[in-house]
């Protein structure tokens, strides 16, 4: 959900809060994920896009996924285990070379500590 509007994933969500223009934001709605990653080039950016922006966003986005129980639980499966993105956009992944700062990997650790921790202080 963002802005009170349900999108199908979380990189529709992401490519819909590039722009603050309703109507470029209306087809995200209904992208399939892949498409939508595609279109996002082809926005109007919003004035405060930035790095700092974009990870505040992508951390409030996948806290939102896995606050589903189905979801939940893969992630917790994967215990202590260091999750990398696995693709070549450097900012978000870490490719096959090794290069990147794997910001989605990492933010999705962060989630993760976050629901152990919330898990520790309900038992």
């Amino acid at each position: 959900v963002l802005d009170g509007v349900v999108y199908r994933s979380v990189e529709n969500a992401y490519q819909a809060a590039k722009t603050v223009i309703p109507a470029e934001r209306k087809p995200f709605e209904v992208y399939a994920p892949w498409a939508a990653k595609s279109c996002g080039g082809n926005v109007t950016l919003r004035p405060d896009w930035s790095d700092k922006f974009k990870l505040q966003l992508m951390l409030e986005l996948i806290t939102q996924k896995y606050q589903r129980p189905d979801l939940r639980v893969y992630l917790m499966l994967t215990c202590e285990a260091k999750l990398q993105e696995a693709t070549n956009d450097p900012f978000w992944g870490r490719g096959r070379d090794g290069l990147g700062w794997d910001h989605l990997g990492r933010l999705t650790m962060q989630v993760r500590q976050s629901l152990n921790s919330e898990t520790t202080k309900s038992l």
